[in-house]
């Protein structure tokens, strides 16, 4: 993995974490024109995506600490 696509990979984490975050964000503003709250079946979903996006990015960080 170059570290290009390292960095596409943080980048992509640190993006649905955010997500993540706005979602909760959503979750408890309050209700007087607020929108449509986030089911919490959605952040849920978000949360997890976010979980395994670092995931990746902590297992391309130890392999290629390994292979230098």
């Amino acid at each position: 993995m170059t570290g290009g696509e390292l960095a596409r990979l943080r980048q992509q984490a640190a993006d649905a974490q955010a997500h993540v975050d706005a979602l909760l964000a959503q979750r408890q503003a309050p209700l007087d024109g607020a929108g449509p709250m986030p089911s919490a079946t959605e952040v849920d979903r978000a949360r997890a995506k976010a979980e395994v996006a670092e995931a990746l990015v902590r297992t391309y960080e130890r392999t290629a600490g390994r292979a230098a």
